[in-house]
């Protein structure tokens, strides 16, 4: 068996094409996954292109933004079904990160693979802290995971969702968060979310509502199921950044998002089990200039 597969997917325009080609020098497989239709641009370097039928996806109710859950799903299974045998460990990436420093993500991709969790990043990752705004549990990043074969089949939900289901008919308002579905993607791709043994063989949800305020019990829970299943990292300390949501300094503070995410200090009590100050610790420099930012601006966290 290779030892490792690096799978990146979305479309391929001349902007993703260059975010790919950032790959090519860590000298390992690489996959494109893409729908089965005309490219939007030509590609000179050698890449091993996936072409799959679009299972299609849906549009919020304020018709801003697809669902995306079976696509991720078509996808990942797609690439697990073809290439498990092959290789002992495989990393799906969104096409729009680029890897900034090829020696510092491959070190960081071998010391993952030595553990038996999956491997994932802390931006859009849900914080198990008491003193969020909420409580999104099971909130891990669909941007960017990595593990063993037979860990993503069994953490990875492979069987396509009723995406209608997910959609809430009227938004969900609660502070200034405003809610257009029952859960989100990095929710809706893991097994865990989903009742698999409702009746009439319908995938139902089975985390909690979107607008519960998080409980001490429920937040020790989330800790443990992260600590217990996920090696959590920072995506720039990897070698990785987004180029539709830079990760530095002054946009973690500016981005509205910010308090939603896991930074290093977070992850690092999670990755070190120390549950207690997961669940109690508390940014307040980052909340203090978030809430700031939200005067400002007047923006609504919108899911």
């Amino acid at each position: 068996m290779k030892k490792f597969l690096i799978v990146l997917q979305g479309d391929i325009t001349k902007e993703t094409l260059k975010y790919a080609r950032s790959y090519k020098d860590l000298d390992l497989d690489l996959v494109l996954v893409i729908w089965d239709k005309k490219l939007d641009t030509k590609f000179e370097d050698y890449f091993i292109i996936e072409k799959l039928s679009d299972p299609k996806s849906i549009l919020t109710k304020d018709s801003k933004n697809f669902v995306n859950t079976n696509r991720q799903i078509a996808a990942i299974k797609f690439i697990l079904d073809k290439y498990s045998n092959e290789y002992e460990y495989i990393v799906k990436i969104r096409n729009d990160i680029i890897c900034e420093n090829i020696n510092k993500f491959k070190r960081n991709l071998i010391n993952a693979s030595k553990k038996n969790k999956i491997w994932t990043i802390t931006t859009q990752t849900g914080s198990p802290r008491f003193f969020s705004p909420l409580l999104l549990s099971y909130h891990v990043s669909d941007w960017f995971y990595g593990g063993k074969p037979y860990l993503l089949k069994k953490n990875l939900q492979l069987d396509l969702i009723d995406e209608e289901y997910i959609l809430l008919q009227k938004p969900l308002i609660k502070k200034n968060l405003i809610f257009w579905r029952k859960a989100s993607n990095e929710q809706t791709i893991w097994k865990t979310a989903w009742d698999l043994q409702s009746k009439n063989n319908i995938n139902t949800l089975k985390i909690n509502s979107v607008g519960t305020n998080p409980t001490l019990k429920e937040c020790f829970a989330n800790s443990k199921y992260l600590f217990n299943n996920y090696y959590i990292s920072n995506l720039k300390d990897i070698g990785l950044q987004s180029k539709k949501y830079p990760v530095n300094l002054l946009t973690f503070y500016r981005n509205r998002y910010s308090i939603f995410e896991l930074g290093k200090l977070e992850s690092f009590f999670i990755n070190n089990n120390l549950i207690i100050l997961s669940v109690f610790y508390f940014p307040f420099i980052r909340f203090i200039i978030y809430k700031i930012f939200q005067i400002i601006k007047k923006n609504n966290l919108r899911f």
